[in-house]
């Protein structure tokens, strides 16, 4: 029985390092293109455990152990997350639409997103794509603050997908995770 058992246990413990590592890294990534003649761009791929091990390392007034201290005068950060909670609380609508000659934007909540959406005829396009959860998790500091470490847990907990993407004349940047260390 010895050996049955020790085999059963061997054979467990590869399974279980093989489900390790065929759990994939997330990645965080920035994209920032010029069109035109100078073609500049800007790549940024960071490991989602990278951000996450960083962040309680910066120390600053402002910012410590992952969260940011807001001393807002206009709104607090505990009047924000009221508000927050009162837009939540009932279900999918459109929050605000904006209509001028420049922009054609729309502010909604569906489903598990708040969603900032510009139509294509706006001089600036802009796609942003916030699961509410990480706005949850951002709210969940204390009275004055924003988790930013608990909103890119949450934002890892999420998985792959787009979530900010604005073109403005020549100029596009995308944000996105996924599990692609090149971003390509």
């Amino acid at each position: 029985m010895n050996v049955k058992r020790t085999l059963v246990l061997a054979l467990s413990f590869f399974l279980l390092i093989a489900v390790v590592q065929a759990q994939a890294t997330q990645w965080i990534h920035v994209r920032v293109e010029e069109a035109g003649e100078s073609g500049e761009s800007v790549k940024v791929n960071v490991p989602a455990s990278l951000v996450s091990t960083v962040l309680p390392m910066v120390q600053t007034e402002e910012f410590s152990n992952g969260r940011i201290k807001l001393d807002q005068e206009e709104f607090t950060i505990s009047q924000l997350r009221e508000i927050w909670n009162e837009v939540k609380r009932h279900g999918n609508y459109e929050l605000a639409a904006v209509r001028n000659k420049d922009v054609n934007l729309r502010v909604s909540i569906e489903g598990e997103h708040l969603y900032v959406v510009s139509s294509e005829g706006s001089e600036t396009q802009i796609n942003a794509q916030i699961p509410t959860p990480v706005v949850d998790a951002l709210f969940s500091g204390d009275e004055n603050e924003l988790d930013i470490r608990a909103a890119m847990d949450a934002l890892v907990a999420r998985g792959a997908g787009d979530l900010v993407t604005v073109r403005d004349g020549s100029t596009t940047v995308r944000v996105w995770i996924d599990e692609n260390n090149t971003g390509e």
